[in-house]
């Protein structure tokens, strides 16, 4: 039973680690529906509607990857010193920039870990904590 486990876990691990990366196309429901979902916690900070210009979204499997920078819906940049970042702007510890690791669950995207504003990417942690898989995130 055991050896059975470990197998089964073991082609799972593999299977995943297989699937293929891809982007989805600008305008794309799955698109939309991913990007949705960051946006919910960014406006919750920003207090201001967003849209994102896109830098890197990959997918892979039930995983998927954003980096982009946030922006307000009428394609001007957000005042982040008007939000809980004006410290971080003051001391230059700030990028303007965010990221979201996803996964698909019961058919809807959720947020494992998000990040607004960081000066270090945090690969490697969610490598390692969240089990994501290293093709969908950026290279170094």
């Amino acid at each position: 039973m055991r050896f059975a486990l470990v197998l089964f876990l073991g082609v799972a691990v593999s299977w995943a680690a297989a699937q293929p990366v891809r982007t989805p196309k600008a305008g794309s429901a799955e698109r939309t529906s991913i990007l949705d979902a960051v946006r919910i916690p960014v406006e919750k900070v920003v207090k201001v509607k967003v849209k994102f210009e896109v830098s890197v979204l990959r997918v892979s499997g039930d995983w998927a990857f954003v980096m982009g920078r946030p922006l307000q819906r009428n394609g001007k940049p957000i005042d982040y010193t008007k939000t809980r970042y004006k410290e971080s702007i003051a001391a230059g510890a700030f990028d303007d920039g965010a990221m979201a690791l996803l996964k698909r669950e019961k058919g809807k995207w959720r947020i494992l870990d998000w990040g607004l504003g960081m000066t270090d990417f945090p690969a490697g942690d969610w490598v390692e904590k969240r089990k994501a898989p290293k093709s969908i995130l950026p290279s170094g």
